[in-house]
Parts: structure tokens; sequence; C-alpha cells
């Protein structure tokens, strides 16, 4: 690898572009969550000290030169942007390698680090949930990595975003960004072998306190070709699909919209029950698609005996629930008291009890200090 002063100035140019535009990100040092359809939620940042690393700079090797005083992974990365000349000098030096200090994919690791950041739910094709114990052969094994997050844009090119804990959240390991699936896939076959993938439901935003937050979901329309595809992908490349958590969800929800369809229908029929047979209609249902109606035909039902001024079938309804209301709080007032009220006799049998045994007890003693005749 080798640069003329003038590439390494546009490429150092290229970064600091890329860095002022992360730094004004709702990425930078933010805290968000990724939810999976496996049921599993991913709280991750993309903190300053691990830019460097995605952009494919190797600041662990500019400290060891000893040509730069500053010590976090962010500052010497900006220190080294500064002066691109202090670089070319010193790798025509041979202190400096440029094979060493910058990964053989530096462009396109600078060009794609933006988009691999924002992570989008539209665009993520799948995630897995890495587990080394899962690869049979040791060459399979890729060690310090939790998640694997494989993107594919709209040009085509699929780009691959692993994840690693620290602490109590994840953090981006490695930016790789290929042409195509094609290209990809040898590289996605070696990770994938055996492990289990599944897709991004929703993302959480600048998530700090987890409250607040701005959330983007997956809907139900768009969840159906990533399931489909999720298919093709674990036959490509064996792993195995788990998207169980969203299943139970989906089922949930058909199930409770099938308990409130037959609520709704057996509501629907006492109404009309009601109107043919010309009685008022009796229900605590607050459903306003059919309260409005209901009101009205009660309303009506008993418009001929009422006068100006006088109050609605649907308002007099409403101050007999209100009295019925405070009828209940007055009997559960009242059984509350006759509780307190034998609660209190029984006391006052058991103090009873107890005097008359301590009398008796001081009777006896004073029979036994009354002095002899």
């Amino acid at each position: 690898m080798s640069f003329k002063l003038s590439e390494l100035e546009d490429l150092f140019k290229n970064i600091e572009n890329v860095l002022n535009q992360y730094e004004e990100s709702r990425y930078a040092n933010k805290f968000n969550t990724m939810y999976l359809a496996n049921g599993e939620q991913v709280y991750y940042s993309i903190r300053k000290d691990s830019v460097a690393h995605l952009l494919g700079i190797n600041t662990t090797y500019l400290i060891s030169t000893g040509l730069y005083k500053e010590k976090s992974s962010y500052d010497l990365l900006k220190a080294m942007l500064e002066n691109p000349y202090k670089i070319y000098s010193n790798e025509s030096k041979g202190i400096i390698k440029y094979d060493s200090l910058f990964s053989k994919h530096i462009y396109k690791k600078v060009d794609s680090f933006l988009n691999n950041i924002k992570l989008n739910v539209l665009e993520i094709e799948f995630v897995c949930s890495y587990n080394k114990e899962r690869s049979y052969h040791l060459e399979d094994k890729i060690e310090n990595c939790d998640y694997i997050v494989v993107r594919k844009y709209k040009n085509g090119s699929i780009g691959v975003l692993t994840f690693v804990k620290n602490e109590s959240y994840y953090q981006p390991m490695s930016n790789r960004i290929y042409d195509d699936f094609e290209s990809s896939r040898e590289d996605l076959k070696h990770m994938l072998n055996n492990q289990v993938i599944t897709i991004v439901t929703g993302i959480s935003f600048d998530n700090a306190c987890r409250e607040n937050a701005s959330k983007f979901y997956l809907y139900s329309k768009d969840q159906m070709p990533k399931i489909e595809n999720l298919k093709y992908y674990s036959n490509e490349f064996n792993c195995i699909p788990n998207t169980i958590s969203q299943h139970i969800y989906s089922l949930k929800y058909q199930n409770k919209n099938y308990a409130d369809k037959i609520d709704e229908n057996s509501l629907i029929d006492y109404i009309a029950d009601s109107i043919l047979q010309g009685k008022p209609i009796e229900t605590d249902n607050e459903d306003t698609r059919f309260i409005k109606i209901i009101n009205a035909y009660n309303d009506h039902l008993f418009s001929y005996s009422i006068e100006d001024g006088q109050e609605t079938y649907t308002e007099q309804r409403k101050k007999i629930k209100k009295l019925e209301e405070q009828i209940s709080e007055l009997t559960e007032l009242k059984n509350q008291l006759i509780s307190t009220n034998e609660y209190i006799l029984n006391e006052n049998t058991m103090l009873k009890s107890e005097n008359e045994e301590k009398s008796n007890q001081l009777t006896k003693i004073l029979e036994i200090l009354k002095p002899s005749e």
C-alpha cells in the first residue's frame, strides 16, 4: 500500500467530513435499541472510541510509534488528521508502515461508515445472534463477536456490521462492505454456518434512559418478505431461522382481535334485538362506534314523554349509574365499619376476659396475704 501526499490529504479530508457528520448525527455516543423477532433486544451505542477501528485505522499501532501524545483512540484520530504530512514523512523515513496503519479496504470502510451505522429497519436483511460454540470447526469461529447485522442497500451492495458486548451495552467491532451479494457469499457462509438468524422488528434511537425515544417499527407488510428471505438465507448459509417471539405476538394479536370480534357481534345482536322489541339498550360498553347510536335510540324511545327542559333518558341513566357507584362505595364503607366494629368487640371481649382473670389472681393473692387471726 502506498500514497502520494495529495492522495493522503484527500483521504484525510474525506475522513474529517465523515467525522463531522458522525458528531452531528443521532448516533454519536447515543444509546439505541434493536428489537429482534427471536425476542432479544440489542442495546447498542456507536461510541467514539470505536470509530477509528470502524474506519479501518489502527490507532493502537499509531500509539506504538510514539509520534503522538494523545491517549484516546478518537483524540488520536483527530490529531492524525490535522497533519497528513506528518504521516507521509514518517512513512518515508520507515517509522510508519501504511499496511499496519490502514486497512486494505480503507476507502470502502470510510465510504460505507455513515450508512452502516445508520441502522434502518427496512435495509437490514437479518441479524445473527452469534454463538461461537455453534461453530464446529475452529476455522469457522469468529472471536469477540456477539451479533452480526447484514444489510442490503438499494444499489445491491451488502453491509456487514458486527457487535461485541461492552459492559451493559453492545458496540460495533467491524465494518465491512461488499459490492454485491455474490462477493459476500463466501464470508457470510464462513460466519453464519450453524448460527441463529432472525429479523429486526423495530429500532429506538437516542434512548439514553430507554424512555421517550424515537421508535421505528417494521410493519407486517414489510415483515413477510424479510421472513421469506430468511428461509432462503438459512438454506444458503446452513443456519437456523428464529422468529418465534414475533410469531407469538402475531398469534396473541389475532386471538385478541377474534375475541373482540365475538364481543362486538354479541353487542350488535343485542342492539338489534332491543330495537326490534322497542326496549331501551342497557350496556356498559364504551366503544364510541356504538355509544352514540345507543344513546340516540334510547333518547328517541322516551322522547314522547319528555317535556322541554327535562332530562333525556341518557342523562337520567348517567345519574342513575353515578348513584349506583355512590351506593357501591357507601356499601363498601359500611362493610368496612362493620368489620372494624366486630374487631373492636372481639378486642373488648378479650380484654374483659383478661381483666376477670387478673381480678381472680389478685383476689387469690390478697387471700394469701391476709393475716391469720
